[in-house]
């Protein structure tokens, strides 16, 4: 009975010796850092892993492919769990894998494969397209616009009525090619500026600073001059003036309709007056002009005067001329006549 009993110690110390030494032999690598099919930004990253059981050494290798067999192979050993690599890789895919050396002189079994993206490249500097440089625009809650790019993942944007940024009414970061305030500015000057991150987090450069003016009034009512309200003129390209307090642009409308539904001029002009290069028709026209500022402002319409054309026609006073010529002559003739008459009697 008791060599039995001892028959059983034996074997339970050797099954456990064993299940030792193979959890030993067994022991495996689990990678930490970066994770799985990351995107990181860092070409020199610190790959790091961590173990199951004795850990006194590792072998490590990187590569390009998953073979590990490219040229571009990078392998080693060290007594740490984890590996700093010193030589940038390239932005591309890479895939590495860790095992390690347990107390019994015996490599364990290597990690899973696991692979990293590196993009180190920074994106490009966004191009603004509005508001430009100087511009002057009439709403206060505008649309800042730049060409989307390609490499571009999203962009921080940041406005201010400073031109160091040192109170900000915005700073944001939007996944769009467009920007809409959501805050009302006051009419000033303003500046704005824009960077870009790609998916890896690679920060552009600033673009330049942008300045432009929020102008929201509108210009004043023009106040019409010449030709006065209601005058006849003998011209039928008349000289068109008007005065105005702050309109930059003018737009002038003639028509021989008061609702103006037909329009003989529709023009802009930047002077407070205007001459016509076309001949009107003998009539009444209608005239009106309103004012735009440079911020696209637009005032509104003047009264509506209206003058009548009446041109002197050569020809017509011929045709008179010589009618009252003939009737003279036909008088003057019949007095002859009668003249002539009463002496033979």
């Amino acid at each position: 009975k008791k060599s039995s009993i001892l028959f059983l110690f034996v074997m339970l110390m050797s099954f456990l010796t064993y299940f030792t030494i193979y959890e030993v032999k067994s022991a495996t690598t689990s990678l930490s850092d970066p994770s799985y099919g990351e995107l990181i930004n860092d070409n020199t990253p610190r790959l790091i892993w961590s173990v199951t059981g004795p850990d006194p050494q590792y072998r490590y290798r990187l590569d390009t492919v998953s073979s590990f067999d490219s040229p571009n192979l990078i392998n080693g050993t060290t007594i740490w769990n984890y590996i700093d690599i010193y030589s940038p890789l390239n932005d591309t895919r890479y895939w590495w894998q860790v095992q390690s050396y347990n107390s019994d002189d015996a490599w364990g079994p290597y990690s899973s494969i696991w692979y990293f993206d590196v993009d180190a490249t920074n994106p490009p500097i966004p191009t603004i397209s509005y508001p430009t440089p100087d511009q002057w625009i009439n709403s206060d809650q505008p649309t800042f616009i730049w060409q989307d790019d390609a490499d571009s993942d999203q962009y921080e944007i940041e406005i201010s009525n400073s031109s160091d940024f040192s109170y900000l009414f915005v700073n944001t970061w939007t996944y769009d090619y467009y920007y809409t305030l959501s805050i009302t500015l006051d009419e000033g000057l303003y500046y704005w500026k824009l960077r870009a991150s790609d998916a890896a987090f690679n920060l552009s450069n600033w673009t330049v600073t942008y300045n432009f003016t929020v102008d929201t009034t509108v210009p004043g009512i023009p106040v019409l001059d010449s030709p006065e309200n209601l005058e006849t003129i003998t011209t039928n390209q008349p000289f068109l003036e008007w005065s105005t307090l702050d309109a930059d642009f003018y737009q002038i409308q003639i028509s021989n309709v008061m609702n103006f539904s037909a329009l003989m001029i529709n023009t802009i002009t930047s002077n407070p007056s205007y001459q016509l290069s076309i001949q009107l028709a003998d009539g009444v026209w209608y005239w009106r002009v309103r004012g735009y500022d440079i911020a696209g402002n637009e005032g509104y319409w003047s009264a509506t005067w209206w003058f009548n054309v009446e041109t002197i026609i050569v020809p017509e006073i011929e045709r008179i001329n010589f009618i009252t010529f003939l009737v003279t002559s036909l008088v003057l003739v019949s007095a002859i006549i009668a003249i002539k008459r009463k002496t033979k009697l």
